[in-house]
């Protein structure tokens, strides 16, 4: 069993350790960020840890008044560019070590680290840090610091928003929905692939593009997620009986556009498939796709024969100024 795969099936016991680890401090931040009258943040991340900073903005932006958004911390770096006193930045980074990050963060004066170590440079400069705490990441793709990130990010929405934090208390059992026959089915079909479109809308473009990620990283396929009401503005013109297109099927109100998006791809002959229809509440349903896209990135590429825990020219942790 690789590495990767390891780590995924280790999220059954770790990801409670980070909802119990996190609960109590995040109620404090929340609510030290709910008096202080901001409600604007900006995300400071890359790769897996930005996708995961997608459902933060579709849990804030769809239940308050609080408004998300990506900063490119060039613009700080490189262009000098002037911070706002009025945002918090939360930087998200398994390891904490981009120097970007830490450069944006300890020129903000309201600042939140997410990490997986608990001594990296990030968390010196930050405000506030959480923590991941799922033990060190040792395959080259993210898989539990990614879902980890996500969990954080979605309590402390939660407590933001006064929903019922509780709700994200047993999503490491989420994993245990996925059948590993059906995952097994998906990867025969698309073993062959080597260009995919992977189509989603609204608390799961995130994920859809982490799956994306790991399909270029584990399986080097050439991979590319797009929300459905973004696909129909240009990408749609390329789809032909030639094309390969695997849908995230949603399980919120954005659900009857991805759907009708898949009736339309169809009727151009292209290779769909799907993947979604888990029974479970709609808030915690981004997990549940979460663990099925990892189970599905591990299982490809062990039947393509190649080593997910290694890649080609990537580094698990990169240096960006």
């Amino acid at each position: 069993m690789s590495i990767m795969m390891q780590e995924i099936l280790s999220q059954k016991e770790l990801l409670k350790i980070t909802y119990q680890a996190n609960v109590s401090s995040i109620k404090k931040l929340a609510n030290e960020i709910k008096k202080s009258k901001i409600e604007h943040f900006e995300i400071l991340a890359r790769g897996s840890s930005r996708n995961a900073g997608e459902l933060f903005k579709y849990l804030l932006e769809t239940s308050s008044n609080y408004r998300v958004g990506f900063v490119y911390p060039s613009t700080i770096t490189k262009y000098q560019g002037k911070l706002n006193d009025h945002t918090i930045y939360i930087a998200i980074s398994q390891g904490g070590r981009g120097e970007d990050l830490r450069i944006v963060l300890k020129n903000a004066k309201h600042s939140i680290a997410i990490t997986n170590e608990e001594n990296s440079p990030l968390n010196k400069v930050s405000k506030h840090n959480l923590y991941l705490k799922v033990n060190k990441e040792k395959s080259m793709a993210a898989t539990k610091t990614f879902t980890a990130e996500m969990l954080v990010l979605a309590m402390l929405a939660s407590e933001l928003t006064n929903k019922n934090i509780k709700t994200y208390q047993n999503v490491n059992n989420l994993i245990y929905l996925i059948k590993q026959n059906e995952i097994n089915s998906l990867t025969k079909k698309l073993k062959m692939v080597k260009n995919l479109y992977i189509i989603t809308r609204g608390k799961l473009l995130g994920v859809a593009k982490e799956l994306a990620c790991k399909l270029q990283e584990t399986c080097f396929i050439n991979a590319n997620a797009y929300a459905s009401s973004d696909f129909m503005h240009g990408p749609l013109a390329l789809i032909d009986k030639s094309s390969y297109v695997l849908f995230l099927v949603p399980n919120d109100e954005t659900k009857d556009d991805v759907i009708n998006l898949m009736n339309l791809v169809k009727k151009e002959h292209a290779h769909v498939y799907t993947l979604g229809n888990y029974k479970t509440n709609k808030d915690v349903y981004p997990f549940v796709i979460t663990f099925a896209i990892q189970l599905l990135s591990a299982t490809l590429s062990k039947e393509l024969k190649l080593n997910p825990d290694k890649s080609r020219n990537l580094n698990k942790y990169t240096k960006t100024v």
